[in-house]
């Protein structure tokens, strides 16, 4: 029991350093993106 909950725990952290590391990209890759079309 114990093992899962710290393999959940581990595995939300993930999933939302993962969601804050592509919104901070995010905004990069347009730019990017915009600059190359324009």
């Amino acid at each position: 029991m114990i093992k899962k909950a710290i393999l959940n725990y581990i595995l939300k952290i993930g999933l939302l350093a993962m969601g804050i590391l592509l919104s901070a990209q995010n905004p990069i890759i347009q730019t990017k993106f915009t600059a190359d079309t324009v």
